[in-house]
């Protein structure tokens, strides 16, 4: 009877050992890479096409500049504007939607030492042409809201590479932060 527990305890020992190891090749297999987009969410998103909020991927002014691209630099001075589009699926009704509906502030940190350069509380608009600033044609087009930003490029932005990091805030209090690392150099 001793011998049949013993047995029996080591089947399952050897049953739970051999189902927790990893492959060789597993454990040794080189990270993928990640997306350029990283998504900390403070509900349950299981894709990029479920956030309400957006990181538009470029700039057009001062010049066009697409984040993420290790061409991507911007100047001491530059004064970018930054767009985020809000998905119409957030309301249920988005003609009765006033503006303080939603609100987001943008966080740009030293890729290098996650130093933060600068915070920047988003506007909203839902008129593009109630802004003073060049509307890229994916904001132009947009038959919702969008939050934008500027921010001016000063000296402590000099020889660094720039993390985004966009907070989006519902008023009834729910909220993203959406990251763009690596965005951009500043020259």
């Amino acid at each position: 009877m001793k011998s049949k527990f013993l047995l029996l305890g080591m089947v399952v020992i050897t049953i739970s050992l051999s189902s927790c190891q990893k492959s060789i090749d597993q454990m040794t297999a080189a990270p993928q890479k990640s997306s350029v987009v990283k998504t900390i969410k403070s509900r349950d998103v299981t894709s990029n096409e479920d956030l309400w909020a957006k990181i538009l991927p470029y700039i057009v002014e001062p010049r066009y500049t697409h984040f993420g691209d290790p061409d991507s630099k911007l100047i001491v001075g530059d004064k970018p504007v930054f767009y985020f589009p809000i998905s119409d699926l957030v309301f249920t009704n988005p003609n009765a939607v006033i503006s303080d509906a939603f609100s987001g502030t943008l966080t740009l940190t030293d890729s290098g030492t996650d130093e933060i350069l600068g915070v920047y509380e988003m506007t909203s608009g839902f008129d593009p042409s109630a802004a003073n600033y060049e509307i890229p044609d994916d904001i132009k087009n947009l038959k919702g809201w969008y939050l934008f930003t500027q921010a001016e490029m000063t000296d402590n932005f000099v020889r660094k590479i720039v993390n985004m990091s966009a907070n989006f805030r519902l008023i009834s209090g729910e909220s993203i932060t959406v990251e763009l690392r690596n965005a951009f150099l500043v020259n």
